[in-house]
């Protein structure tokens, strides 16, 4: 039950959120992402997460992937993604740390 609970909760929050392995390849996103970067679940997954950020902000990005790795939050950083269609959309991004984070089961 709590693995469909969590599952629920991240499929139906009404933010952006995807999930980096330690790589910063795409593990796993919500719906929200997909339906705002036009790209289907499958097309994300194991994709390098630099390649959906708009190369304006690509150190950035880097910078804010420092932070989390030293396990610190990042909170309301304005950035921005590409979507598959090519446009750029503005986001406010808010990273936690997730260390030894594991997927429950059934994900």
């Amino acid at each position: 039950m709590a693995d469909e609970t969590y599952r629920h909760l991240f499929e139906s929050a009404l933010n952006m959120v995807y999930i980096v392995d330690e790589q910063l390849r795409i593990s796993d996103v919500n719906e929200m992402e997909l339906r705002k970067l036009e790209y289907s679940r499958s097309e994300l997954i194991g994709k390098p997460f630099l390649e959906i950020v708009h190369p304006e902000f690509h150190g950035q990005a880097s910078a804010m992937s420092d932070t989390v790795r030293a396990g610190q939050t990042v909170l309301s950083r304005e950035t921005a993604l590409v979507t598959k269609s090519g446009s750029k959309i503005f986001i406010e991004a808010n990273i936690v740390p997730l260390p030894a984070f594991r997927y429950p089961q059934g994900w």
